[in-house]
């Protein structure tokens, strides 16, 4: 029986050990999320805006025109640029 309670003596600091350990990382991870920008805008981003819903086959048909006219180069060339930064990593 007494090999039992000098097993068990050791174990209470283990975990006191452990729970500290888990509550000092949450807090590095809450400190850390709240210290990181949301987003950055550069010049060349613009937001999304929502259009107006669709309702039949030509709000459909106008959707998808609008879509096809736009102009995706400005997109392209940011993405080439993304590519061309993270390369190095």
């Amino acid at each position: 029986m007494k090999t039992q309670t000098n097993r068990q003596k050791g174990f209470s600091p283990v975990l006191v050990i452990i729970v500290i350990a888990i509550v000092v990382g949450a807090l590095f991870f809450l400190n850390q999320k709240k210290t990181m920008p949301v987003s950055e805008t550069t010049g060349t981003q613009q937001t999304a805006q929502s259009g107006p819903a669709i309702q039949n086959d030509n709000d459909l048909m106008a959707a998808s025109s609008d879509l096809d006219k736009s102009d995706t180069s400005s997109m392209e060339s940011e993405l080439t640029q993304l590519n061309t930064d993270t390369s190095g990593f």
